[in-house]
């Protein structure tokens, strides 16, 4: 998800990491195990005098789901 942000005009800078969940630091390998709480999260510095909000937030086009998510019934990835 992350390269769809970055390559959106007005936009400055990415963050990607984990938010929620009851388990400090976990590893990617963690999360993706769906034992933790935590979904994946990006944090996007945008300048809203070139791109709007709305767009930062709700992305689309060209976001794939991954293959872990893909193979799981269980939801990690979600609007927060």
């Amino acid at each position: 998800m992350q390269p769809v942000f970055d390559n959106t005009p007005g936009v400055l800078r990415t963050e990607v990491g984990y938010t929620g969940g009851h388990v400090a630091d976990p590893t990617y390998e963690q999360v993706s195990s769906g034992t933790t709480g935590h979904v994946e999260a990006i944090a996007v510095t945008y300048d809203p005098a070139k791109v709007k909000y709305e767009r930062c937030s709700r992305p689309t086009g060209r976001i794939s789901t991954p293959p872990t998510a893909r193979a799981s019934s269980s939801t990690r990835a979600r609007s927060i």
